[in-house]
């Protein structure tokens, strides 16, 4: 039997129906999280029968679903017809270090996917689709929407657990006496600050709904006698009670000009001995940044913000009438030390 031949043109349409059907693949790996059959597997091979019981789902259409799943590597299916989780498969388990669990279950949601599937309005209008769809802000729906908050809640949770040991395995926070975290929404950030320096005292600025979660997350790693909880709305002002203040991944999820307000709110609180640390993920400039160039597709979407490149925080910054001193860049975000102008 003759071989087929291999051409440029075949890799590259293999190439390009990988990308265009991947949404595929990620609707499955999201939908069995979210019926959560990777922490109901932890124990060990289940066959699909258990499986379906377990996620009370059609035993021939979930059968389909984790055969794909298995392809991707996800699963493995032995001779007994058992399926077993493989450790790419543990990443969606609650209890994984480095879950993902919570991420896939608010991208596999019905009102994320809503977004992504009215991409060309945004590309026309520049505007954020959720809002058209939902006719409010995605920070005003998850207000009035308990379910879907606990589960982006918990999806920020899940990821900033890693981000914020690098921060503050990187940082020295020693240096300031009293420390603001701007949008601090549940206090894991400045909780974990206080916890390596004993010798700082924090603040937690937020909304009033937010901060009362935020006030029990505190409470149980026994740091209120050292962290005052404030509530606020940082488009309105910021509480003047630090020596520094920090931002972290809040100008994201804003445009220019609401992140200028934001930075000029801040500019109005700090004195010439004070700081602002903004922690982002920078754009790369050059085109070499896949995850950080898709998470802008998805604020532009959701959020109606954007991701920045270095130039644009400068320019930014300087409109507040503040400035960079310093930029270290990690892994996995950047911190900006900035100061008046």
């Amino acid at each position: 039997m003759k071989e087929k031949s291999v051409t440029p043109e075949t890799e590259l349409w293999k190439i390009m129906n990988s990308i265009i059907t991947s949404t595929w693949t990620a609707q499955c790996a999201c939908i069995i999280a979210k019926l959560k059959i990777p922490d109901y597997m932890s124990d060990g091979s289940k066959s699909i029968e258990e499986i379906a019981r377990f996620s009370k789902s059609d035993i021939n259409s979930l059968f389909r679903i984790m055969r794909l799943l298995t392809e991707k590597g996800l699963f493995t299916y032995d001779t007994k017809s058992m399926f077993s989780l493989t450790e790419l498969g543990k990443t969606l388990q609650s209890d994984h270090p480095h879950s993902l669990l919570y991420s896939a279950t608010y991208l596999c949601s019905n009102y994320h996917w809503a977004s992504w599937g009215n991409l060309l309005y945004s590309l026309q209008t520049g505007q954020p689709a959720f809002n058209k769809i939902y006719g409010k802000d995605f920070f005003s729906f998850l207000d009035e929407n308990r379910e879907e908050a606990f589960v982006f809640n918990e999806c920020m949770k899940q990821r900033d657990k890693n981000r914020i040991n690098n921060i503050v395995d990187y940082y020295d926070f020693s240096k300031y006496k009293t420390i603001v975290d701007i949008g601090g929404g549940k206090g894991e950030l400045i909780s974990e600050i206080l916890k390596r320096n004993t010798i700082c005292t924090g603040v937690l600025f937020d909304k009033t709904n937010v901060t009362a979660e935020a006030y029990n997350n505190i409470k149980n790693y026994k740091l209120l006698d050292r962290c005052q909880i404030v509530d606020g709305d940082f488009f309105d002002a910021v509480p003047k009670c630090g020596d520094t203040y920090i931002l972290s991944s809040i100008l994201h999820d804003w445009d220019d000009e609401k992140a200028l307000l934001i930075l000029q709110n801040c500019r109005q609180t700090l004195s010439k001995s004070q700081k602002l640390i903004i922690i982002e993920k920078l754009l790369d400039d050059q085109f070499d940044s896949y995850q950080t160039k898709a998470m802008d597709i998805e604020m532009m979407l959701i959020f109606g913000g954007k991701e920045r490149t270095l130039q644009e925080y400068k320019n930014l910054l300087s409109k507040a009438g503040l400035q960079i001193i310093t930029m270290n860049k990690l892994d996995w975000l950047d911190i900006l030390e900035c100061e008046l102008a």
